[in-house]
């Protein structure tokens, strides 16, 4: 069974065709990576101009017709809402027009299901425990299997009561927020360029713990202010941000930030006899950090994605999430020739200000 899959979160517009939940025929991305933070709101209008070509190139390069797609999936929450509805409509025009089955799916669902892609789900041994991250969102999720899973902690802005200045910093918004303020980039989603100036000193700047932090908990504000600190006070002294200082604080803010994330991760192994964990997300695509958790868990199987693409924002992992789904509950999604948007425009301000 083929599904074509489709998503427009954020910065990138995607289409893919996989077959059975697993076996992905093909996957096509486009990316703006120029948008600038203040420029976000008008990503809609690059997801209009690329949808209808990534959609059209993923079948010219897989050969395939429409005819042979069974499924529609489509990302249809956990986003910005005037990109996914580029998305949605298009999912639902040819749903309706070729009279095939549609289903919405969780783009952060999607991302924690990932590591399914390209392997057989008789490889996994439950339970898993799943650190997922990307953007304003990260999750620690505990998986029985395809369908049984849950949310043990989690942080995500598009659940957040409105507020003028909420006190709230996920891991991919520190990364991108001291790449901006050490003048790597000025970019939105630049966090990459933190790990690639970790090169320093690791001991350099230590970053005081929040004294009443949970395990799980993944919001990192104070660790933000932590970095501020060290920012302004280079600025006061009035140096300019040599290469060692970039380098060092970049290798300092790496392993404090990696260290509080294994140890959590090692807490829940614990607490819930874990078999194996994934990594999904953004974080996942960041060797520094998976490496340093192979090793320092190392009795225990680690995985990411079988590409470093499938970290990222795809569409191939939208249609593995859509397949199983629909196979699940079948009877529920057979005549269904459309799904809405799940999101709250009021939100997509404060969700920005995190990327």
């Amino acid at each position: 069974m083929k599904t074509l899959g489709i998503d427009t979160v954020f910065n990138t517009t995607a289409s893919a065709i996989v077959e059975n939940g697993n076996n992905i025929l093909i996957d096509i991305a486009k990316t703006n990576r120029e948008i600038l933070p203040n420029q976000m709101l008008v990503l809609a209008e690059f997801q209009n101009q690329n949808i209808g070509e990534v959609i059209k190139q993923a079948f010219i390069k897989s050969g395939l017709k429409i005819k042979d797609i069974s499924l529609i999936a489509v990302s249809n929450e956990c986003s910005l809402r005037s990109t996914v509805a580029v998305g949605v409509a298009s999912a639902n025009l040819l749903s309706k027009f070729f009279d095939i089955p549609i289903i919405g799916v969780s783009h952060i669902e999607a991302h924690i299901f990932s590591n399914w892609l390209g392997r057989d789900k008789s490889e996994f041994e439950s339970p898993i425990l799943v650190f997922s991250s990307s953007g304003a969102s990260s999750c620690l999720v505990v998986i029985k299997d395809l369908f049984r899973f849950r949310v043990i902690s989690e942080v995500d802005i598009g659940k957040k009561k409105p507020g003028k200045n909420p006190e709230f910093a996920g891991v991919g918004n520190l990364f991108s927020f001291l790449a901006n303020n050490l003048n790597l980039s000025n970019k939105a989603g630049c966090g990459y360029l933190v790990s690639e100036k970790a090169t320093g000193n690791k001991g350099k700047y230590s970053f005081k713990v929040l004294s009443r932090r949970k395990a799980g908990d993944l919001n990192f504000f104070w660790l933000k202010q932590e970095l501020i600190k060290v920012i302004k006070k280079e600025r006061k002294a009035g140096n300019s941000f040599s290469k060692q200082f970039i380098s060092d604080i970049c290798a300092s803010f790496e392993q404090s930030i990696f260290n509080i994330l294994i140890s959590d991760i090692k807490f829940f192994i614990d607490k819930y006899r874990i078999k194996e964990v994934h990594l999904a997300g953004g974080i996942s695509a960041n060797n520094n950090f998976f490496f340093r958790a192979k090793k320092k868990l190392k009795d225990i199987k680690v995985r990411r994605p079988v590409k470093k693409k499938y970290s990222i924002d795809n569409a191939a992992m939208v249609a593995s999430r859509g397949y199983f789904q629909y196979q699940n509950q079948k009877h529920k999604f057979l005549k269904q020739r459309k799904v809405k948007v799940v999101s709250n425009l009021g939100l997509e301000k404060i969700a920005i200000n995190q990327l």
